[in-house]
């Protein structure tokens, strides 16, 4: 039996390190094609790469229809517009219902309200219960042999 858990672990491992092997080689491909890209458009200067003749006059369109649209100048002027995007802070619903609590604390109180629920039922149902059980004996004092419980 030690042997069989020990061969698997060993294929286990060896199995890991080929997987993890093939992922660095992803990873570096990955990353070559990126250095790759960034000197391509580095010597583009600044404008798209590996684009043809359509997508810059496309673009050159996009732009003018722009300046157009809101009476700007040029489509030079559209080039140069500021576009500052604001980072939006994201709250966790998590984070905002602990609220500094534990969740050790939410837990005794999930249990809490669990356990006053139940009562709740419990209470409800022995009203519920003995109201039947007036109605029973009312109906038995008033009409003794229609009722049959």
């Amino acid at each position: 039996m030690l042997r069989t858990v020990a061969s698997r672990s060993v294929r286990a491992l060896s199995s890991t390190r080929a997987v993890m092997k093939e992922e660095d080689l992803i990873q570096a491909v990955f990353l070559r094609k990126i250095r790759e890209y960034a000197s391509k458009q580095k010597a583009a200067g600044g404008k798209f790469v590996d684009s043809n003749a359509d997508v810059e006059r496309s673009l050159e369109d996009e732009l003018n229809r722009l300046a157009n649209k809101f009476h700007i100048e040029s489509a030079a002027a559209v080039r140069e517009l500021p576009t500052k995007f604001e980072t939006i802070k994201v709250e966790s619903a998590v984070q905002t219902m602990l609220e500094g609590r534990k969740i050790s604390e939410l837990k005794s109180e999930v249990r809490k309200q669990t356990a006053d629920y139940i009562a709740e039922r419990k209470a409800k149902k022995a009203e519920e219960e003995a109201r039947r059980a007036a109605l029973l004996q009312d109906a038995k004092s008033n009409n003794p042999q229609a009722v049959t419980a």
